[in-house]
Formats: structure tokens, sequence, C-alpha cells
């Protein structure tokens, strides 16, 4: 059975660190990760990218892919970014808490992802946003990792919030998605523990956190694939050779 992390954070630069990550997945059995880079880090370091990808090609265990995660100052800065980053091969992911930037990113194809990991941008989501992002078949993020917070209030305002914007999400029947997002090697978890808090702790049915974890990872991943193979004309639409 596939097990995924949706967002694994990593400083390519850093490759003992990358390994050490890697794998505590392995012996915890995630078979599918996703890595995320920052643009800064994608644009200014071809070479280690190289390395990185061919990592990414090469490592059989867990599978591997990238994510590039974009955090545009303002409408402008988003136009001139996800036009750099539309013919690249890999998830494509926006990150901010500009509401017009927001929409924009929700109804644009090539744009895979809305991140909602934040805590401060977390609030900022409405039902207009699930609703373009359910018609674009793109998906929302909401991340584990706040939950690690040492301040308790910042921790419970955080449960408040993730509990009533995944309830949102899954009433508005958005594509949703659950990840890790840990930053420390000894902080990654099983994705079965993602099921159970979001059982136990969110309300989540054991299908719908099953979903936020694992169903929807995967048509996230094959959501990127789809977008660069000529064959695939939409959503359950391909030409068989």
């Amino acid at each position: 059975m596939p097990y995924f992390e949706a967002r694994l954070p990593i400083n390519f630069k850093d490759e003992k660190n990358i390994n050490d990550k890697l794998k505590i997945c392995e012996w915890l059995g995630v078979t599918h990760v996703i890595l995320e880079i920052d643009e800064r880090s994608f644009n200014n370091n071809m070479k280690q990218i190289s390395r990185l990808l061919n990592l990414i090609n090469t490592k059989k265990t867990p599978a591997l892919y990238l994510r590039i995660n974009i955090k545009p100052l303002n409408l402008k800065d988003f136009k001139r970014k996800i036009k750099t980053y539309e013919k690249q091969p890999h998830i494509i992911s926006v990150e901010t808490a500009n509401k017009e930037i927001q929409i924009r990113a929700a109804r644009d194809s090539r744009v895979d992802l809305l991140s909602f990991s934040d805590p401060a941008i977390l609030k900022t989501l409405d039902k207009g946003v699930l609703s373009l992002t359910k018609q674009n078949n793109s998906f929302i993020e909401l991340s584990l990792s706040p939950l690690m917070e040492d301040n308790k209030y910042l921790q419970s305002r955080y449960f408040r919030n993730f509990y009533r914007f995944i309830h949102l999400a899954i009433r508005e029947k958005a594509n949703y998605i659950v990840s890790g997002n840990f930053h420390h090697p000894l902080e990654i978890r099983h994705p079965k523990t993602f099921i159970s808090i979001c059982h136990s702790l969110f309300d989540l049915s054991i299908p719908q956190a099953k979903n936020a974890v694992r169903t929807n990872v995967e048509r996230l991943i094959n959501r990127s694939k789809f977008r660069y193979d000529k064959n695939y004309f939409e959503n359950g639409v391909k030409l068989l050779k």
C-alpha cells in the first residue's frame, strides 16, 4: 500500500540533511515523498538542482517528486514567476496571504496547489478560493507542523483554525491534502499517524482522512504529470497508443 508525504522541505545544499530525512522516510515505510524547495533556490543553484533531479530520477524507494513553492509579492510578481515555471515538469505550489493572488492562482491551470500551511495564511482561506480550485481541479494544502508549536496559545489557535478550514474544504467538496511539512528529520511521522490525527483530533472520517493523506496526494502528483503529457486532454481523458 502506498504512503505519501506531500511536503518535505529540504536544503539541497545540505546532502546529509536530505539523506537523513530520506532514510527516516524509508525506515517508516513512506513510499512516495514530495521534496519541496523554494523558488529562489531553484533559480540560483542549477548545479545542485541537477544533482537533486538525478537523485529523484534514480531513487526508487521512496519514489521522489519535486515541488517548487512560489511566494509572490504581488499580482505582477505572480504573473512573472508562473511564466518562469510553467514549463517545469514539477508540482507548482503558491503560498500567499494576498487574496487577489490566491484568486488568480486558483484560476490558473499551471498552479497545482495553493498552500495554507502557514497559520497566518490559513485564516485567509474562504469559499471563493475553494470553489475556484475545485473548478480547476487543483488542490489546497494544510499542514500538521504548526501543531508542534511550543507556545500553547498559538498551538491552540492553529488547532481551531485547522479544524474549521479542513471541514470547510470538505463541505465545499474541494480537493484537499494534509502534509507534514516538518523541517527536522526527527519530526517526520508515518502517514498512518496523520490519518489517526485527522480522524481522532479533527473529526474526519477514516475515508476523508485517507483522502487528505494518500488519495488526493496521489492525484496531485498525477495532475502535475498530466500537464506535460501531450496525450492527456482533461481529467480522466487520455489518448492511448
